[in-house]
C-alpha cells in the first residue's frame, strides 16, 4: 500500500539493544521528524540507553525491551504496544513485532542481506522500503540535551579547562578489556597532544575507568583531566560538542562523536570496523589483527593480541592526518 502521510500521525521505531546500535538508529528518527511534521515518534531501546532521552521533548514515549524477560512477559509487552495503535512502525531489528502491531504501515521481515553497509546506511536503506524519502535530516533531534546537563558540562569545563580551554575527549574503557587499547598507547598520544598542539587530554569513562586512567597519568608523568564517573551520556554527547577531538575504541563514545560529528579516531581489535567504524565527517580508524590468533580462529575465550598491536606512532598519523589542528 502506498505509504500516505496525511495518515500518519503516531509512528513507532524499533531500535536495537546495545548503546551503540541505539545512537547509530538516531538518523532515522531525526528524518521520520522532518518527514512527518507534527506526528508522534516513539522508540523500542534496550534499557542500557534509558538516559539517552530524558527529557527529549521531540520524542513522544520510550518503551524499553528487555530481551531476558520470559516469553509471557514479551507476549504482555507486545500487546502492551499494539494497544498504542501505532499507523507506522520502522523495525530495524528485522522482527516480526511489526506485524503483530497491525499498523498501516509497518516494515516486513526481509532476507536481504545488509552486510556490507555500515549500521547507519543499513538502517536507512531499511527505512526507504518503506518511507521513501530523499534527503537526510537537516536537525538532530533524536538526542536532546537538557540544560540541567549542560550547566554541569559548563562546570566541568570552567572548573578543569577555562570556558575556552582546547581539548580531546579520550574515552580509554570498554566493556569487554579485549577491545581495550594499550595504556603506553594512550599515554604517548595524549603526552604529544598537549606538547605539539596545547590540547589538553580529558579522559571519561564510568567510575570503574579510574584505575585504567591512573595508570595512563603515571606513564605520562603528570596529573590528568579524569571525568571518569562525572558524565552519564547525555552529558557526554554535551562535553563532546566542545571537543577538538575524540580518541576512542570501539564503545558508545564512539557513536556519540560520530552523531555529534565530531573528529574521530577509533581503535578496533577483537569487533570488525566495516559495519560499525565511526561515521563523522572526519574520522580515521585502525585495526590491525592479521597476526592475532584469537582473530584468526574466532575463538571467543582465547586472548586478543590485536590491540597491542597497533603503536602510538600509528594513531598519531591517524591525527595528523585529520588536519584539525591547521586550520
Amino acid at each position: 500500500m502506498p505509504l500516505d502521510k496525511s495518515k500518519v500521525h503516531k509512528i513507532l521505531v524499533i531500535s536495537l539493544s546495545n548503546i551503540g546500535d541505539v545512537i547509530a538508529s538516531f538518523p532515522v528518527v531525526d528524518i521520520l521528524y522532518e518527514e512527518f511534521p507534527g506526528a508522534k515518534i516513539s522508540m523500542v531501546v534496550g534499557p542500557k540507553a534509558k538516559s539517552l532521552f530524558h527529557q527529549n521533548p521531540y520524542l513522544d514515549t520510550i518503551y524499553f525491551y528487555d530481551k531476558h524477560q520470559s516469553l509471557r512477559e514479551k507476549i504482555r509487552w507486545t500487546l502492551e504496544l499494539r494497544r498504542q495503535n501505532f499507523d507506522l512502525v520502522i523495525d530495524l531489528r528485522f522482527t516480526v513485532i511489526p506485524f503483530f502491531l497491525k499498523a498501516r504501515y509497518r516494515t516486513f521481515v526481509q532476507l536481504r542481506s545488509y552486510r556490507h553497509l555500515h549500521m547507519v546506511d543499513k538502517h536507512l536503506e531499511r527505512l526507504k522500503t518503506i518511507v521513501p524519502y530523499r534527503n537526510k535530516a537537516r536537525h538532530r533531534y533524536a538526542l536532546f540535551i537538557p540544560d540541567a546537563a549542560k550547566d554541569h558540562v559548563r562546570r566541568l569545563r570552567e572548573q578543569n579547562l577555562g570556558e575556552k580551554g582546547k581539548f580531546a575527549v579520550i574515552a580509554p574503557g570498554a566493556a569487554d578489556h579485549r577491545k581495550r587499547w594499550h595504556e603506553e598507547g594512550f599515554a604517548e598520544v595524549c603526552t604529544r597532544l598537549e606538547q605539539d598542539y596545547q590540547c589538553r587530554p580529558v579522559f571519561v569513562g564510568n567510575e570503574h575507568d579510574h584505575a585504567l586512567v591512573e595508570r595512563i597519568a603515571r606513564l605520562m608523568k603528570k596529573n590528568v583531566i579524569d571525568l571518569c564517573g562525572q558524565t552519564r551520556l547525555i552529558e557526554l554527547a554535551e562535553l563532546l560538542k566542545y571537543s577538538a577531538l575524540a580518541i576512542v575504541n570501539d564503545s558508545s563514545a564512539m557513536h556519540l562523536a560520530s552523531y555529534l560529528d565530531i573528529p574521530t579516531v577509533a581503535l578496533y581489535g577483537p569487533t570488525e570496523p566495516i559495519g560499525s567504524h565511526p561515521w563523522s565527517a572526519q574520522a580515521r580508524y585502525i585495526r590491525k589483527n592479521q597476526q592475532c590468533v584469537a582473530c584468526q580462529t574466532k575463538q571467543l575465550d582465547d586472548e586478543h593480541t590485536c590491540m597491542h598491536a597497533i603503536s602510538g606512532s600509528e594513531v598519531w598519523k591517524l591525527i595528523e592526518d585529520l588536519q584539525i589542528f591547521k586550520k
